[in-house]
């Protein structure tokens, strides 16, 4: 049986890596938004594929959300 310093440092190890992998997932959205837009693909196209309004498509590409 886990102690329970045992169980917190897992659930807070568990945390840590959580929060690396949303933000490196942020950064892959952010660079392949950029890349696209930088490229031929239009705004409102990534918007009408994946469901987002192009003012937020516009926000993730400048890195604010």
């Amino acid at each position: 049986m886990e102690s329970h310093d045992e169980l917190l440092e897992a659930a807070i190890a568990a945390q840590y890596r959580y929060e690396m992998l949303v933000n490196q997932a942020k950064r892959e959205r952010q660079d392949a938004f950029k890349a696209a837009l930088r490229g031929t693909v239009t705004g409102r196209e990534i918007a009408k594929a994946t469901g987002l309004s192009e003012s937020l498509v516009s926000k993730i590409k400048a890195g604010k959300y």
